[in-house]
């Protein structure tokens, strides 16, 4: 059937017979326009080219009410938010029956200045290091179907490192695309590994390592873009310090051609990794990209070369040695939180992680992964393994790292929090002392007065009970919020309800965690938390 009947027109139109007709006619005249640029619209959305469908027919019907671009001279997200009156229909359909006569502008995008002006920008945080002997980079990259990400990936791609002495290694998880008739077309020394399945990413990456040649490892994704010196810059980095045992760098989002995700093109996907807290019956730290969607890419805090504590594998470069030393990706993971764990490994050996603000690169994001739609289901057990693993080695540096205000795991800060439901004057100037050194060393107070009272926030590091007799059952809080009990006279019997007890009366029964104390403030109860914990 002709594509570009009515009938066609009238089912997808679902038998609208005055929508079918304009869209008919609107096809016919888009057509002896440059305002749809089929190529341009394949390349930017891949899933057209599977579904079969002329793809200017694709854009009438669903591409402009998901708000993707029909070329780089019309942008119809544009035209829809100045002329209202185009907002119930395809915006192009609209310019081309009613808004050209009617002097309307078209909007032409200005990607490609945007992205020039970053690249230019870029050379001047760049070192250029001139090594005596460059080591040699094994940079892995594990595929799967990702064709269209290879041929971004490697344009350009010797000019690029600025660096010379370095080895391909492709791991290809059973593609049925052209990705490997690709590969080996190329001009570039790749070796390839050839999956008959699509294995985890961590399986992957250390089937490579086992045969890589490098002092150094570089893991990449195939889905970035990178910008010039990106690899001098990381290897430059990590052979200036002894104890940095892996660089990342900046990754920055692309641009993106649709309504969902316009805002954050050419913002900040990723610099570094630290923690934050949750409430859940799942895990209670959760990973989180820093800086994400920044729009100032380049203030100084995002150029310089900064310890950090976690970076993401999309790109990172790491020393063979402690690679093979820590055993290599976990391979109980499953495309999620392999990296973390990595790091996590690193920190509890005492080496240095780096980011290189230099090395720019874009990130087209997780093009790899194939998880058959069970994302949701895949994440949660991964992040059930990372909390399995290092539950208590989270929850003791950053409890430290929020006492010395570091911001180094976290950027939250400590949070004390105060119950006192039977007031009395000797507790409430107590409370009230408290508060104002809390106040005073720039952490947070929460108080809790109410007796209905069911939770607390999810920053609630340390809860104060001057009520021994609440059921603390009650209170909904993170697991590892630690509950003190402060008492002037007798201890409770459920002495198991706390985590730490504090009291001025030496009669008490003294057992490991209950603590006999002159006055209660805040230098107490840090030194009895950190003792408590062995943590310093």
């Amino acid at each position: 059937m002709n594509q570009t009947s009515y009938i066609n027109f009238l089912k997808k139109a679902k038998f609208n017979p005055t929508k079918a007709k304009q869209y008919q006619k609107a096809y016919q005249k888009i057509k002896e326009t440059d305002l749809f640029d089929e190529k341009f619209y394949l390349e930017q959305y891949h899933n057209v080219a599977k579904s079969n469908i002329d793809p200017l027919i694709h854009y009438l019907f669903y591409g402009g009410n998901e708000g993707k671009y029909p070329s780089l001279k019309f942008n119809g997200n544009q035209y829809q938010n100045t002329y209202k009156e185009a907002l119930n229909t395809n915006p192009l359909v609209h310019y081309i029956l009613k808004g050209q006569y009617e002097n309307h502008e078209t909007f032409p995008v200005n990607y490609n200045q945007q992205y020039e002006t970053i690249l230019k920008n870029n050379l001047l945080y760049l070192h250029n290091y001139i090594f005596t002997e460059e080591p040699l980079v094994s940079i892995i990259i594990l595929n799967r179907n990702g064709y269209h990400h290879l041929k971004r990936l490697f344009k350009d791609f010797k000019k690029n490192t600025n660096y010379n002495n370095y080895e391909i290694i492709i791991v290809d998880n059973a593609s049925t695309d052209q990705s490997v008739e690709y590969l080996n077309s190329l001009d570039l020394p790749i070796r390839i590994i050839q999956n008959s399945q699509n294995e985890s990413f961590s399986h992957g990456n250390n089937q490579a390592v086992k045969i890589a040649k490098g002092e150094l490892i570089l893991l990449l994704n195939n889905d970035i873009q990178p910008t010039y010196g990106w690899l001098n810059e990381m290897v430059g980095t990590i052979t200036e310090n002894e104890n940095t045992a892996a660089v990342g760098a900046k990754l920055i989002y692309p641009y993106y051609f649709d309504r969902v995700s316009i805002n954050k093109s050419f913002t900040i996907q990723h610099t570094k990794v630290k923690f934050e807290e949750v409430i859940t019956n799942d895990y209670e730290y959760g990973p989180i990209h820093e800086d994400i969607e920044e729009k100032d890419i380049f203030n100084k805090k995002y150029n310089q070369k900064e310890q950090v504590l976690a970076v993401t594998a999309a790109c990172i470069l790491i020393k063979k040695s402690v690679y093979e030393e820590l055993g290599g990706l976990d391979e109980e993971y499953f495309y999620g939180y392999e990296d973390v764990d990595f790091m996590l490994k690193i920190h509890e050996k005492n080496y240095n992680v780096m980011c290189a603000g230099g090395a720019l690169l874009f990130h087209h994001e997780s093009s790899t992964r194939n998880d058959e739609g069970k994302f949701i289901e895949q994440n949660i057990k991964n992040i059930k393994t990372l909390t399995r693993k290092w539950e208590e080695y989270l929850f003791k540096n950053i409890l430290l790292d929020k006492i010395k205000k570091l911001k180094f795991f976290t950027n939250y800060k400590l949070t004390i929090g105060i119950l006192n439901t039977k007031p009395s004057n000797t507790n409430d100037k107590t409370i009230k002392n408290l508060a104002k050194e809390v106040n005073k060393n720039d952490y947070n107070i929460e108080l809790i007065t109410d007796e209905k009272t069911r939770i607390t926030s999810k920053e609630t590091d340390i809860l104060i009970i001057f009520d021994s007799t609440f059921d603390i059952s009650k209170l909904k809080m993170r697991k590892h919020t630690i509950k003190i009990l402060y008492v002037e006279d007798k201890i409770p019997e459920n002495i198991e309800d706390y985590n730490i007890i504090l009291t001025k009366n030496n009669e008490n029964n003294m057992s490991d965690n209950v603590f006999l104390i002159e006055n209660l403030n805040l230098d107490c109860i840090l030194d009895t938390v950190t003792k408590f914990y062995n943590i310093q």
